[in-house]
């Protein structure tokens, strides 16, 4: 998220930000983004309880269709294939549609009706941080990994991202 904010000039601490599917990944990322921006995170998903609980962290209930309208960045982590329609992308919005091996939205898709950045789970995936995170940890001898260890390796890993080639 943090390139796709550079690419697209977006000001992640002014920018409302949707989480779609608060499972585990959904939840989690949405805490994260929370604490870093300070903002609240509308939240969608099918259960009423992981909603409370998001509610419960800051976060704000909304639904899919809500979060298409209002949200400058959307994160999808739902598992529920094509389920963003293409008329539903807004102009300019960064759309990462991160379930695997099917994303909510196909990046080609999304970009084509809109959206400044789009991305799937097969570019941007945990799997870069994890390894990573938890050598550190380890190295350090950290009793806990910690929201400034996430917040510095998700930095890390996109400070060494290099920069799309402009046509």
């Amino acid at each position: 998220m943090t390139n796709a904010c550079r690419q697209t000039g977006t000001n992640i601490n002014k920018a409302v930000i949707g989480q779609i599917g608060l499972g585990a990944a959904g939840y989690a990322i949405a805490k994260m983004l929370m604490e870093l921006t300070g903002n609240a995170v509308l939240g969608a998903d099918l259960s009423a309880d992981a909603v409370k609980h998001l509610e419960a962290a800051g976060g704000k209930g909304s639904s899919l269709n809500e979060i298409m309208n209002a949200c400058d960045i959307v994160i999808a982590t739902t598992g529920a294939a094509r389920l963003i329609k293409p008329e539903m992308v807004r102009k300019g919005q960064i759309i990462l549609a991160l379930s695997n091996p099917n994303p909510e939205i196909d990046p080609t898709v999304a970009l084509e009706h809109g959206a400044a950045f789009a991305a799937d789970g097969q570019m941007v995936n945990n799997v870069l941080g994890f390894p990573g995170i938890f050598r550190g940890a380890v190295d350090a001898y950290a009793p806990r990994i910690t929201h400034e260890m996430l917040l510095a390796a998700a930095q890390t890993i996109a400070d060494m991202t290099p920069a799309p080639l402009r046509e």
